[in-house]
C-alpha cells in the first residue's frame, strides 16, 4: 500500500468509551485509511470520502 501521512495526532484515551472526530472536508474523494495505535496494539479502519 502506498501513500502518505494526511493528519497525525496523539490523543488521550480514558477508561470506557471514546470518540473523536476529523474535519473532512478538505479531503478529496478517495478511499482513506485511519491507523489507530494503542501501546503494542494497532487497528486499521479503510473508509471513503464521496463528494
Amino acid at each position: 500500500m502506498s501513500g502518505r501521512i494526511l493528519v497525525q495526532e496523539e490523543r488521550e484515551a480514558y477508561i470506557g468509551g471514546n470518540t473523536g472526530s476529523i474535519n473532512l472536508s478538505n479531503y478529496a474523494t478517495g478511499i482513506y485509511m485511519l491507523i489507530v495505535k494503542k501501546g503494542g496494539l494497532e487497528s486499521h479502519f479503510r473508509f471513503s470520502v464521496h463528494k
